[in-house]
């Protein structure tokens, strides 16, 4: 499944077209293989990552808050532990190790908005999935990036 949305881009007008998308992602969701958001401020990675996290945990009602001033959000579903980070404020990637984050890369589904400044490392070490995310007249535009599944 991985190869067949490989380089896809998804277009979303709407919240369904982001359950939508959410769910295309849950079914690639697995620990070990982080997902990686990219986009500027307001394009929906947040949103979109509420959406996921609700999927992934069977729970539509999951208080899924914004992680941009406590770095790290967790959650349990049935395939694995979820980490959510929120790197927007982070100004030195050593910061994250404190957070275990490399467990988290290793173990959970790990799920890191703004991965800009751990990105190198990541891409060293891990298979990905990345979500880039442009908004242009009011549409959404997510394009995804898979390596080394």
């Amino acid at each position: 499944m991985f190869e067949t949305i490989n380089n896809k881009i998804f277009d979303i007008t709407n919240p369904a077209d982001t359950l939508k998308l959410a769910n295309t992602i849950a079914k690639l969701a697995t620990p070990g293989i982080p997902i990686l958001l990219y986009g500027t401020l307001g394009v929906g990675k947040t949103f979109f990552t509420t959406a996921l996290i609700r999927t992934l945990t069977n729970n539509p009602n999951e208080n899924v808050p914004s992680p941009t001033f406590s770095i790290l959000q967790q959650y349990t579903c049935p395939i694995g532990p979820i980490s959510h980070y929120d790197l927007y404020r982070i100004k030195d990637a050593n910061e994250l190790f404190e957070l275990n984050i490399d467990e988290a890369l290793s173990s959970h589904i790990t799920i890191i908005e703004w991965p800009e400044i751990i990105a190198d490392y990541i891409t060293e070490n891990f298979s990905y999935i990345a979500l880039h995310f442009t908004l242009n007249n009011n549409i959404r535009t997510v394009k995804i990036t898979i390596n080394k599944i």
